[in-house]
């Protein structure tokens, strides 16, 4: 005999994900499906048409900064390219060593901090000519100076609190 279960035939919420080890109160309910103005549940003509829209605008700005691009900037890089070509072809200068170089000067130019440019110099100081760089060396320094910059400073502050 088949047995029926207690309670009626009232509907009951679908169980389908399990949070937890398979007890029945692990299940958790579905969420209500998605719906658009409509009531039908079936947004997918939304999602596209949204999707189209949004690409079609992004395409839009990537053409126009692919314009941009080729109007501002390309000039430049091939004016930037040519310098280090020149001095590549004139000085054998490798582009390694340029880029090198060209990378701590802009560093340089745009920090106006102390520190910064200390830790730069420092770099080079620590590192002689054809080696590699020595960071313990560079470390030690680095750990010098700023003590000596702040002993200097608290000297300073020390002679105007006396004044």
């Amino acid at each position: 005999m088949a047995s029926r279960k207690q309670g009626g035939d009232k509907p009951k919420a679908p169980r389908s994900r399990k949070s937890g080890n398979g007890h029945a109160a692990d299940f958790q309910e579905d969420p209500p499906p998605a719906t658009t103005t409509d009531g039908t549940g079936n947004n997918s003509a939304a999602r596209h048409k949204a999707m189209d829209e949004a690409i079609e605008r992004w395409c839009d700005l990537q053409d126009e900064e692919d314009r941009l691009l080729e109007k501002y900037i390309d000039p430049i890089r091939k004016k930037k390219n040519a310098v280090k070509s020149d001095l590549k072809r004139d000085f054998e200068i490798p582009t390694e060593a340029f880029n090198a170089r060209a990378g701590l000067r802009r560093i340089e130019r745009a920090n106006d901090n102390d520190e910064v440019v200390l830790a730069v110099n420092e770099l080079f100081q620590a590192t002689p000519v054809g080696k590699n760089i020595d960071l313990i060396a560079l470390a030690e320094r680095v750990a010098t100076k700023k003590a000596e910059a702040a002993e200097k400073k608290a000297k300073a502050q020390n002679v105007e609190h006396t004044l």
